[in-house]
């Protein structure tokens, strides 16, 4: 993987076509998507700044991976990812501007996704 998704920043992920668990993706396709810090107080901000910058790569593949089983078969509109020392809740939205887009990767047209995601990130205790 060669990009993480930062905080507080929308973003386009792009999927070319492929096979995943025996199912194909025959077009390719983008996503927006963006992530959100879920803090309780201003004073937790930092810390949970520091935590998201630490679990960012895997973040990052957790997301990469629940937006491409989405296109292959679509999720529920809630998501919830437990890592050690946080949990990310995705939502599913309808992204009415990403209808607007017309995308091409090279020669290929990219079909824009008719969903957006938005993921929120909170840190919480690990248990001892």
């Amino acid at each position: 993987m060669s990009y993480r998704l930062r905080l507080g920043e929308s973003a386009l992920v792009f999927f070319p076509p492929q096979t995943r668990d025996g199912h194909d993706l025959e077009e390719s396709h983008v996503v927006q998507v963006m992530m959100k810090i879920e803090s309780e107080t201003r004073s937790h901000a930092r810390e949970d700044v520091a935590a998201y910058f630490d679990a960012q790569e895997e973040i990052t593949a957790a997301v990469e991976t629940i937006l491409i089983e989405n296109l292959i078969i679509p999720l529920q509109s809630t998501f919830k990812i437990e890592g050690e020392g946080y949990v990310l809740v995705g939502e599913k939205k309808d992204w009415l501007y990403g209808r607007r887009l017309h995308l091409k990767w090279g020669d290929e047209d990219v079909r824009v996704c008719a969903d957006k995601w938005v993921f929120y990130f909170q840190t919480c205790k690990v248990a001892e």
